[in-house]
């Protein structure tokens, strides 16, 4: 135990690292528009494309951990990138090379070279790398150390104590000492002293490389998902059988997990299809030609989620703000002189409001700026009080923490199970999709402002710039996209789960039914889920469910469906 618990501190100490330069790249938006006098949409969109890029890799990554590179070698190489990158970053700032490049080493746009951009953007590149390798592997690689112990063992011992030891380990003390950022000046010894922990974390990592627990790539179940298209399309000449059980299903006792066949997609059916003129073990042998009907369904229902995918994309855009133009809203207004505080909309309706909002401090603002004749003046202070900024932060956070929650609720019953564990990297890359696609939102928003009323909404000062109408027309995509969430909520074919006791000769299984209804369709499917555990006395019944781990209930000797309490206890893989 104390050895396991030795292992896990020595990996949480990389997400110190992920904690810290989360920090200070929130303030990133300063450092380019104050030292480098980028322009506020120039410096936005280099936020949004380092943090974008930074969402989309987990998904590829997680791909590449499980068919080629082991977990703890990824964390590695990503920790090499972490480190080089927050290392010539360092260097990038004006006094770091001022003396080799033969600049002046103020924090001044004329002390910086060429050779400084050029190793700022390599770096932006290398630490994106890095948060996405660390995304993508450590959270796996630390269970992997958990599976050292019984199941027993692992409920009854080392979950609470790794649970305490996450918060304070992963949380609450990087926290703490992050705020230490704030109080130092100069960007030279912030960038300094994260190259210096990001190396020692990666040397702590490393001391523990001879005990940790590591297993070989055991291949990913999203390549399943490219064999049925795959098969699907080397038989388009083949017509789909009339009875869907002349299609083909693995039959051997050891794959329990069953799904039924539906009528929509058909012709992704096609890839279950039995060619007439070979034999069946021939066939069998050749995956990416013949696929089962359950991998078909379960790629049908993957489809069937993407038109709610999509939908990801807009709050991922909204999201974006809080990073760039927020901050440089709350960098010119003067947080001494006091004002009236309105706090905005409560959570009705709360992604509209999180677009809404924003536009009435920024249009409070503007009025500000006019009235105190600042329009010219971008390097004054605004005498308006930070608190018209409180609530949109507020809600930009919670809309965050809702739609991240809310999300994981809702697929955790409806996700196909044989690519569940990718769920996760599956939202967040669909986010980040719209964190970068917000430069091109600024882009187009500004070049049709235009032409339309002659004049741009993005100039290169704030108070030149028009942001209220920008966030009118975040609230006004929000609320179509609101729209579209609902119609395909609507249209989507949710999964119903009833459960019953059988017995076999193998010993007691649960018995599994998948219900899927919606206005076109009705179909039923029974599987079967292998009991872990069973204690009668107790009443009891522990049993796996896919990904998940459950406990069944009842208040009979015997354990049965009709009377019986659906517990979820942990995830498990």
């Amino acid at each position: 135990m104390p050895s396991t618990l030795l292992n896990v501190g020595k990996i949480l100490v990389l997400s110190w690292s992920d904690v810290f330069v989360a920090f200070v790249f929130w303030m990133m938006m300063d450092y380019l528009t104050e030292v480098w006098m980028i322009s506020f949409v120039h410096a936005a969109g280099i936020v949004n494309i380092f943090w974008g890029t930074a969402h989309v890799l987990p998904l590829a990554i997680r791909y590449l951990v499980d068919t080629t590179i082991s977990k703890y070698w990824m964390i590695l190489v990503s920790s090499f990138a972490y480190t080089a990158g927050m290392c010539l970053l360092t260097m990038s700032t004006p006094p770091a090379l001022a003396g080799a490049m033969g600049t002046c080493s103020d924090y001044k746009p004329e002390c910086i070279g060429e050779g400084q951009k050029i190793l700022l953007y390599t770096a932006l590149g290398l630490i994106a790398f890095g948060i996405s390798g660390h995304m993508g592997s450590i959270d796996r690689f630390i269970a992997d150390q958990a599976t050292n112990f019984r199941e027993e063992e692992f409920s009854m011992s080392f979950r609470p104590q790794l649970i305490i030891f996450s918060f304070w380990g992963l949380s609450l003390v990087p926290n703490i000492l992050s705020i230490a950022f704030l109080f130092i000046k100069s960007w030279k010894i912030k960038f300094g002293i994260l190259a210096m922990f990001t190396t020692v974390s990666t040397l702590v990592f490393l001391s523990g490389s001879s005990s940790y627990r590591r297993r070989k790539p055991q291949g990913s179940s999203l390549t399943t998902v490219v064999r049925v298209f795959v098969a699907s399309i080397s038989k388009l000449s083949y017509r789909c059988p009339r009875h869907a059980s002349e299609l083909y299903e693995r039959s051997d006792i050891n794959d329990l997990y069953v799904v039924p066949h539906s009528r929509g997609l058909r012709w992704l059916d096609k890839a279950a299809i039995i060619l007439p003129n070979k034999a069946l073990r021939q066939q069998e042998r050749n995956r990416w030609r013949l696929c089962s009907v359950t991998e078909v369904e379960e790629t049908k229902c993957l489809v069937h989620l993407i038109p709610i995918c999509f939908t990801f994309i807009i709050p991922g855009v909204v999201s974006s703000i809080g990073n760039t133009f927020l901050l440089e809203q709350a960098e010119v207004i003067n947080g001494k002189d006091g004002g009236n505080f309105s706090f905005g909309p409560l959570l009705l309706l709360l992604l509209y409001y999180i677009s809404k909002d924003p536009a009435i401090g920024e249009t409070r603002r503007l009025d500000v700026v006019r009235s105190h004749g600042l329009i010219d003046k971008p390097d004054e202070k605004i005498p308006m009080s930070l608190f018209w900024l409180l609530p949109q932060f507020l809600l930009l956070g919670a809309a965050d923490g809702f739609y991240e929650k809310g999300i994981d609720m809702f697929f955790s019953d409806q996700f196909p199970r044989m690519i569940f564990r990718y769920l996760k990297y599956i939202f967040v890359a669909t986010m980040g999709v719209g964190i970068i696609g917000s430069t091109l939102s600024v882009y187009y928003a500004g070049i049709i402002s235009e032409r339309i009323g002659k004049h741009n909404w993005f100039q290169d000062t704030l108070n030149l710039s028009r942001l209220d109408n920008y966030y009118w027309l975040l609230a006004a995509l929000t609320a179509a996209n609101l729209a579209v969430l609902i119609i395909a909520a609507m249209r989507f074919p949710y999964n119903y789960l009833s459960l019953e006791q059988i017995d076999i000769d193998d010993g007691p299984l649960m018995k599994m039914k998948i219900s899927t209804a919606n206005r076109r369709e009705e179909r039923s499917s029974t599987s079967l889920s292998r009991i872990l555990s069973h204690d009668r006395s107790a009443c009891r019944c522990t049993y796996d469910l896919g990904f998940h781990q459950y406990v069944l209930v009842s208040n009979k000797k015997e354990i049965e469906g009709d009377n019986a309490e659906l517990e979820k206890l942990a995830f498990y893989e």
